[in-house]
């Protein structure tokens, strides 16, 4: 429990029935430090201030207050050195929470924090307000005139803004006994030492309603020296202690200050202004170059040639000039095409109506289906007429792709293209027929399925094909199960294939055939498994495939 000095005179002679001597008083004092700077501790973990971090280079007292690793702690002993805080070590620290700190002053704080929506004003707790709460918005304390309190809750005078953080903390007290000596200055330019008429004990130091951080001063005695000095005219605080009440600018008032205010990184340093300018003309620059001007102008004049220009086209010759053009509104392309129609025809060097001198209709539109009346080819770049009518050229053999749209003998009325070649004498040597309206129809023919053993079946006959001689045949004959183990010897360990005969034992003198071809208008075919001299007839499948010979390349290969 906190005592003044008062009180602790009073109880310390009722008690031991003698006035305090030095060595009383100096416990006195130094109960009062530890008393004040736990006070000031307890305060900054409630409005959220940063504790001083634990260092191994300070000896701490005890009840002296540490921040480690995001954590508080209350130090257990006196002269704590050199001994790292955890939760688990409850011989040197002790790890402070809200309700740790109510329960060391005999109380429990209750608490409750919102965050608040636009102008709300009313914030209801879940708990009794027994006397009066401790309400902070964003960490600041609220004076006691910009609230009300019930039972039930708070009632703000000035409405928040929206997610403001709203914390209101009930059931522990603060009587005038903690508020301690404070004393306030007026500013004056650059001054930096501020000196109070009580020692200081832990101050709190405040410029213009801001709580100033413990590394912008120092403090000795009744001495506070600021390491900046400070503007004239600035309001400076000093307290023992923590000091709540007007002197603390409530977050909506900070607001107000702060929105009359210009952010640095939004306007120009001097220098940066003086840089900028630098480049632009002064008014002084500027009637200098006016002077220079006007000195050196011509002298009022009223013709050209008193200006000295002399070869400026009079309106004389500017009119004669312009009735030599044509006048684009009057003379437009059509004027011009009329003009060139009139003098079109032979001997006038324009011709409109050939292309390289021979008629339009002779020429193949692109644009459109185009009619061709009459057969054409396509010959070598040694064509045969012109070519065997110059004798003075060696005559070369011709090649030709013909497209015949007319009557030819054998294809009467059917178009056909042609593969033709001529010998020197202009004689047709060979003629390959590519395409005729018959050719395109049964270019292929297949057939495919399945026979056991030996089967030679005819492809007139058994296959119904009548025009056979057609068609290059070729047939392939496949076992019906794939992946048959062609040297099955039970002696070596193989395993048969599912659906073979387990029972049956290979050796080197087995085998197995499948094969087919066609000979003539018969197709021969064979799927057999030969043991010695034993023949085994096996299922197979067979495709069948015949190309129409006109489509087919023929390759005789001579074997010896």
């Amino acid at each position: 429990m906190f005592v003044t000095l008062e009180d602790f005179f009073n109880n310390y002679r009722i008690k031991n029935r003698q006035q305090p001597n030095e060595t009383v008083l100096n416990k006195g004092i130094m109960r009062l430090k530890r008393e004040t700077r736990e006070l000031k501790s307890i305060i900054d973990i409630l409005t959220g201030v940063t504790l001083p971090p634990w260092t191994t280079a300070k000896i701490y007292e005890r009840d002296e207050y540490v921040s480690y690793q995001d954590l508080i702690y209350k130090s257990r002993i006196t002269q704590n050195f050199g001994n790292t805080p955890f939760s688990t070590d409850t011989v040197n620290w002790e790890l402070i929470t809200l309700d740790s700190v109510a329960l060391s002053k005999g109380s429990i704080i209750k608490n409750q924090s919102y965050v608040a929506t636009a102008g709300q004003t009313i914030f209801s707790t879940s708990f009794n307000i027994d006397s009066r709460p401790m309400v902070f918005i964003d960490g600041v304390l609220l004076d006691d005139a910009r609230y009300t309190f019930s039972s039930s809750g708070i009632v703000l005078v000035n409405a928040t803004v929206e997610n403001e953080n709203v914390s209101i903390f009930a059931g522990i007290t603060y009587d005038s006994s903690l508020t301690l000596s404070k004393e306030t200055f007026i500013a004056g330019a650059l001054q930096f030492q501020f000196t109070t008429g009580f020692v200081l004990k832990s101050p709190s130091v405040f410029v213009d309603g801001s709580l100033q951080a413990e590394t912008l001063y120092t403090y000795a005695n009744s001495t506070v020296d600021f390491v900046t000095p400070l503007t004239g005219g600035e309001v400076v605080v000093i307290g023992n202690g923590s000091v709540l009440g007007s002197e603390i600018y409530s977050t909506t008032e900070i607001d107000t200050f702060l929105t009359a205010k210009r952010d640095v990184s939004d306007s120009y340093s001097a220098v940066e202004v003086d840089t900028m300018v630098a480049g632009f003309a002064t008014s002084t620059d500027l009637s200098n170059q006016y002077t220079t001007l006007d000195t050196a102008k011509a002298n009022a004049s009223t013709t050209l040639t008193g200006y000295g220009i002399l070869d400026a086209y009079t309106q004389t010759e500017i009119n004669t000039a312009l009735a030599l053009k044509l006048d684009s509104t009057t003379y437009t392309a059509s004027d011009v095409l009329s003009k060139l129609i009139s003098v079109d025809g032979i001997g006038s060097n324009l011709d409109a109506d050939l292309l390289g001198g021979i008629e339009h209709w002779k020429y193949t539109r692109i644009d459109k289906a185009s009619t061709q009346v009459t057969d054409f080819s396509i010959a070598s770049v040694s064509n045969k007429a012109a070519h065997l009518a110059n004798e003075a050229v060696t005559p070369l053999s011709i090649n030709e792709i013909f497209f015949d749209t007319d009557e030819v003998a054998g294809y009467a009325g059917e178009p056909n293209i042609l593969m033709r070649r001529y010998d020197n004498t202009n004689a047709l040597v060979s003629e390959g027929t590519v395409y005729h309206s018959a050719n395109t129809q049964d270019m292929m023919i297949v057939r495919e399925g399945y026979f056991n053993g030996t089967w030679e079946p005819t492809l007139d006959i058994d296959f119904s094909i009548a025009n056979y001689t057609d068609y290059t045949w070729t047939v392939i004959v496949t076992p019906t199960v794939t992946g048959t183990e062609h040297d099955f010897n039970t002696e070596a360990g193989h395993t048969p294939y599912a659906g073979f005969d387990n029972n049956l034992t290979w050796d080197l003198n087995q085998s197995e055939y499948h094969y087919g071809y066609v000979s003539g208008n018969i197709v021969k075919m064979k799927a057999i498994h030969r043991d010695s001299a034993t023949v085994i007839d096996l299922p197979a499948r067979y495709h069948l495939v015949g190309i129409k010979n006109t489509f087919v390349t023929h390759a005789w290969v001579d074997q010896p």
